[in-house]
């Protein structure tokens, strides 16, 4: 059988790394699916927030790279309606990864609603309309929304969603007829047993937070608890990722000097952004990997903490639950005191006691990692 065309629209790709998450889901299904599909890969010329285009990348033409043809944008708005245009129609299989983004997602949505694009189309929200999400910017998003709604932009449309609260978010917007296909986050990690380490010492704590610095993340929140309480033992944070909002990272940062100024046991510290294959190294030097987001639909950098042994204390507000009876962390609510009681409980933790949160970790990740049905449920949304 031949295989099905898919070209897939992302605001930013690799060699990038800032954009995040959406950038290592589309790495895990271009890795895990290239045998049943065929990939082109339409993205911007630079990474987020950069100003220049990638030195080593040849733009406006195919490549081969990583299974895939990716084609690097380069260009004025006219040219890339052109290129909309014509790829789409050498496609069976159109996959946005935005549902808010302009160039990469409604400008290809009009275009199908004016007859230019007659190719299938699945939407990848990736969180757009988790309420905490929609907070931001929320005048612009409702409007849009509405706007779609009485124009019916979206009504012939296929939606990915990849929890079932993201599901129901989908179809509360669009209505119980909108076709959505669940399918849970996937990650192109395998279990890399050789950064596996276990360095922890009892009275003591290594965190460390690898994410975009934005509102969404919720980083403030575990600076305010660290500011407002007291640890017997010591503690180090050490913060990695763009600076995706300034604003927001200059009041974090108001925040560290107070705590690094006032304490002697909490030492707190941004160590600037992580290229891609430096991820799972920085991780597995730390103890706890900590994210008190405030909604994500998948959380790679959370599979990658586990990939490499290093349990999590996260947010109840992401798709890994029940953490705590795995062994392998905590997802609390976003409460100070469920946090404090945890980060006091894992300054205590032996080395041994330790290990079996690792072990834990390194199985869970291995379970979820290697996953044939999952697989299976992608090949069904591109499929279908």
């Amino acid at each position: 059988m031949k295989n099905i065309r898919t070209l897939i629209f992302i605001n930013h790709y690799l060699p990038g790394f800032k954009f995040g998450g959406p950038i290592r889901s589309i790495q895990a299904i271009v890795s895990k699916l290239f045998s049943n599909l065929d990939f082109s890969i339409i993205t911007s010329d630079r990474d987020f927030g950069d100003t220049k285009p990638y030195a080593s990348i040849q733009l406006n033409t195919w490549q081969k790279m990583n299974h895939s043809s990716i084609y690097y944008c380069h260009g004025n708005t006219l040219n890339f309606i052109k290129l909309i245009i014509s790829e789409c129609r050498k496609h069976d299989v159109v996959y946005l990864n935005s549902f808010f983004n302009l160039n990469f997602s409604i400008l290809i949505i009009l275009l199908k609603y004016l007859g230019l694009v007659r190719s299938e189309i699945i939407i990848a929200p990736r969180g757009e309309f988790n309420p905490g999400a929609l907070k931001i910017k929320n005048k612009k998003k409702r409007f849009y929304l509405n706007v779609t709604k009485f124009f019916g932009l979206y009504k012939n449309i296929r939606w990915h969603a990849t929890t079932e609260e993201e599901y129901n978010m989908i179809t509360d917007i669009f209505g119980n007829h909108a076709k959505v296909i669940l399918a849970e986050g996937m990650s192109p990690q395998v279990v890399n047993y050789d950064l596996v380490v276990n360095l922890k010492k009892q009275h003591s704590l290594r965190l460390v937070y690898l994410a975009r610095v934005a509102q969404i993340k919720n980083l403030i929140f575990i600076l305010k608890l660290l500011e407002r309480n007291n640890f017997q033992g010591e503690i180090v944070l050490d913060i990695y990722g763009p600076k995706e909002d300034i604003d927001y990272f200059k009041k974090c940062e108001e925040i560290i000097q107070i705590i690094n100024s006032k304490s002697n046991s909490i030492c707190i510290s941004y160590k600037g952004e992580v290229a891609y294959e430096n991820v799972l190294s920085t991780i597995a030097f730390y103890d706890f990997y900590i994210l008190p987001t405030l909604g994500e639909n998948f959380g790679q950098s959370i599979a990658d903490a586990l990939s490499v042994g290093v349990p999590v204390i996260i947010s109840n507000k992401t798709p890994w639950t029940n953490l705590e009876n795995k062994g392998v962390g905590w997802d609390l609510t976003l409460e100070e005191e469920p946090f404090v009681n945890v980060l006091k409980y894992c300054i205590q933790l032996n080395h041994d006691d330790y290990n079996n949160f690792q072990l834990a970790a390194v199985k869970y990740a291995s379970e979820f990692l290697d996953n044939q049905l999952l697989k299976n449920k992608y090949l069904s949304l591109f499929q279908d």
